[in-house]
């Protein structure tokens, strides 16, 4: 699985190289996360989010 951040600043993005440019404007200390992002087979991310209890 690879994961990465989401930041706030990425909804002002429109594709991936803007993404990552966001992100490394700013020092990780004042990045505002709010997400993560996961990348693999469905049937491994089905592992590890099976049984996650979300937030309301």
């Amino acid at each position: 699985m690879t994961a990465a951040v989401y930041t706030e600043d990425m909804f002002k993005t429109t594709h991936d190289a803007a993404n990552r440019e966001a992100v490394r404007a700013v020092a990780r200390a004042d990045l505002n996360l709010v997400g993560i992002a996961m990348r693999a087979e469905r049937k491994v991310i089905d592992k590890i989010v099976d049984g996650l209890k979300f937030h309301s």
